[in-house]
């Protein structure tokens, strides 16, 4: 289900970021680290999720209780120019929420349906682009580019809601609910949007992640 999906693509992007700011890499070559402090379990997530939009379809989900688990991480940190650095985040993931959605078809409301959505064990890779600054006790970070994850999910509420669906396009002229079906199971996250900052207190560092980070930067001209 896209509701899970689009706060588990929040998170990752946050955890992805956080990754790249606790990196330090000397050289500028590629860099491959590992943070185990961010593995773990995170719980309510949040209820406000992104809506599914097919055509005239639109599938409207809510989550109130949603857990994830991160397992394992790896991050690839490279240099670029211009002061930006790529960061591969390598996840190995799962999770699941109670999910509550509403589908409407050119307009009409067909109904809403509940259902325990899973995000089964699974690796995925995230690539993004970022700049890193250093203004007094704070390091600021700024999304660059990013590439859409798609994730799977299991949950009889996609096979719910096509059905729904596929009732309502009989009588409504222009309606599909072609391609639904992919869009519900195999959701796309997003990834924070190019311009995004995050501002990373400085005091949340060790002395020696500090410095390390501080020559990193230096020594890419990102200082």
């Amino acid at each position: 289900m896209s509701g899970i999906a689009n706060r588990l693509g929040h998170l990752l992007g946050l955890l992805a970021l956080a990754t790249v700011v606790s990196a330090a890499a000397p050289e500028p070559e590629t860099t491959t680290i590992v943070v185990e402090e961010i593995n773990g379990t995170y719980t309510d997530l949040g209820g406000e999720l992104r809506e599914v939009r097919n055509g005239p379809v639109v599938v409207r989900p809510t989550s109130e209780n949603n857990t994830f688990e991160l397992f394992a991480n790896r991050l690839e940190l490279t240099p670029l120019e211009d002061g930006e650095h790529q960061a591969d985040l390598w996840v190995h993931f799962e999770g699941e929420a109670d999910v509550e959605a509403e589908i409407l078809v050119a307009g009409i409301s067909g109904g809403t349906l509940t259902d325990v959505v899973v995000v089964p064990n699974q690796e995925r890779t995230i690539r993004t682009r970022v700049k890193l600054e250093r203004q007094e006790e704070k390091y600021l970070i700024t999304m660059v580019e990013s590439e859409e994850l798609t994730i799977q999910i299991e949950s009889q509420l996609a096979g719910q809601l096509v059905t729904i669906c596929e009732n309502f396009t009989r009588f409504t002229f222009g309606s599909s609910c072609d391609g639904l079906d992919t869009a519900l199971n195999n959701p796309r996250v997003p990834m924070p949007e190019p311009g995004k900052e995050l501002e990373l207190d400085a005091r949340q560092l060790s002395p020696e992640q500090k410095r390390q980070l501080d020559d990193y930067l230096e020594r890419s001209g990102s200082s």
